[in-house]
């Protein structure tokens, strides 16, 4: 049979036979791009550039890069770094450690709430160290940002150790809630706030939070 009596029969257009669909040139380039974003869907166009560049050995202009993510329907996730949002409703507690000699373990504690970032997304992490020692008494890592995983912390620290005298944060939003004001009173405990924007009133655990988050999923 002829192929023009095949493709009466098979209702087809001869010029549809013979057509070849043209490749998207960038459509390799699509592939790797996503394959590195797939890897930890946390990346921007920064970071796959870097990787394209460094792995890869090709150089994309950003506009480009950034086009093909928005054309691919992905993009960076961006966590935010407002651990400490306070509540203007909330005590705001004075800070007692100013001048105050650390001379034994279990006298003063700390605490305070950071981000991780792990292969995909990310999550929170709070710690709570022994100013004396600088030792880390307990952790819980979390997805959320209430006072639960908080408390937590403080009593599996509190059962383990016996409660501090003087235990130190920020003003965030966990730490000025009442029910984790309630168990520092329970158990007859000082309360001590950084003033506010005062980072360096928590700097023990500010140092070690920052290394941590640096470091441990990198």
């Amino acid at each position: 049979m002829s192929i023009r009596r095949c493709c009466d029969l098979l209702s087809l257009s001869r010029n549809g036979l013979y057509y070849k669909p043209v490749k998207d040139k960038d459509s390799d380039l699509c592939n790797l791009i996503l394959d590195i974003w797939l890897e930890r869907n946390n990346k921007g166009w920064r970071s796959i550039q870097a990787d394209l560049w460094e792995y890869h050995e090709i150089w994309v202009n950003h506009k480009k890069l950034r086009r093909l993510m928005k054309k691919l329907g992905i993009r960076g996730i961006l966590p935010k770094k407002n651990t400490s949002k306070s509540n203007p409703t909330h005590y705001k507690y004075p800070y007692v450690l100013k001048n105050m000699e650390m001379y034994r373990a279990n006298l003063a504690w700390c605490s305070d709430i950071s981000y991780v970032k792990p292969p995909q997304g990310h999550v929170y992490l709070v710690a709570i160290v022994d100013i004396y020692s600088r030792m880390i008494l307990d952790y819980e890592i979390s997805n959320t940002l209430d006072a639960e995983f908080c408390i937590r912390c403080l009593e599996r620290s509190i059962k383990k150790y016996g409660p501090p005298v003087v235990f130190n944060t920020d003003q965030g939003i966990q730490y000025t809630s009442t029910a984790w004001i309630e168990r520092l009173r329970l158990n007859k405990i000082i309360i001590s706030m950084d003033g506010k924007g005062r980072w360096a009133d928590n700097i023990w655990i500010e140092r070690i939070l920052r290394t941590i988050s640096t470091n441990v999923f990198i």
